[in-house]
């Protein structure tokens, strides 16, 4: 996203933290999820909350790696060739509107 903005970027590994994007899903929705879909990948997963089968939250990517990692996963499944393109946004807010949100007041603050 940053070198796509005009930023020179280097690259200086390839993975630098060894985190990944998991969900958890009880094995009756996975089964549910199997029935319907034929696999449970993120491409599925993400089609399945756009058309309301499925529900989940994922972590603030502006605060966590994993919730960055799980919003680039996410945008590739909608188009590999542009993460940042038209058909990768419409499908990643298409997601969006069905993706459950949790607001965290913080009352120590």
């Amino acid at each position: 996203m940053v070198k796509a903005s005009g930023v020179k970027t280097q690259l200086m590994s390839k993975r630098l933290v060894g985190n990944v994007p998991g969900i958890v899903i009880a094995k009756a929705k996975y089964d549910a999820l199997i029935n319907k879909y034929g696999s449970v990948n993120v491409k599925t997963v993400t089609d399945a909350i756009a058309n309301n089968d499925f529900s989940m939250g994922y972590t603030d990517p502006f605060a966590s790696s994993t919730g960055l990692n799980f919003l680039v996963t996410a945008l590739n499944t909608f188009d590999s060739s542009n993460i940042l393109g038209k058909k990768a946004v419409e499908g990643f807010e298409k997601f969006q509107a069905n993706v459950l949100y949790c607001i965290h007041n913080d009352t120590n603050a």
